[in-house]
């Protein structure tokens, strides 16, 4: 085989394993597809996940458990990063700011304004939204929309 066959097979074979590594990648799955989700054990662990693997559930100090999802809804919110937003419920986009905020001590004292943000660690700490500092970069950008960055902006 010479040289330029050899790279022509390469380079298919190359866009088969794309094109299949596509194909098998799932985004969010809708919670009326699920049947069992995983949770954390962890005391401050507010989310039930799709997948045991989610980035969501990384934080996990204690034990991942599969649950019927009956019993997680009654006690967590959905993952906002594995499970699509049920668009029968009451719930607005994105969080809003209420009386209190969560300072995340583990990530530099970022703040989030949702309990069940992925992003925030089981050690952060629930203080009054008027307690907490809103410097730039100090807040999480996946839990603070746009709106709601002009509401912390106001309230320094």
């Amino acid at each position: 085989m010479c040289h330029l066959q050899t790279k022509r097979l390469a380079m298919r074979l190359l866009m088969i394993i794309a094109i299949m590594t596509l194909a098998s990648c799932k985004g969010k799955l809708s919670p009326d597809d699920l049947s069992e989700v995983y949770v954390c054990t962890s005391e401050g662990a507010k989310a039930y996940h799709a997948k045991d693997d989610c980035m969501g559930i990384a934080n996990c100090s204690e034990e991942i458990r599969k649950v019927k999802i009956e019993e997680a809804k009654g006690v967590r919110k959905p993952c906002s990063m594995c499970i699509k937003k049920d668009k029968s419920s009451n719930e607005s986009e994105g969080s809003t700011i209420g009386k209190y905020v969560y300072k995340d001590p583990y990530y530099n004292g970022k703040v989030h304004v949702d309990r069940s943000c992925p992003y925030i660690h089981e050690s952060a700490e629930r203080i009054l939204s008027s307690e907490a500092k809103y410097d730039n970069g100090s807040y999480c950008l996946h839990c603070v929309s746009d709106e709601n960055y002009d509401k912390l902006m106001n309230l320094k």
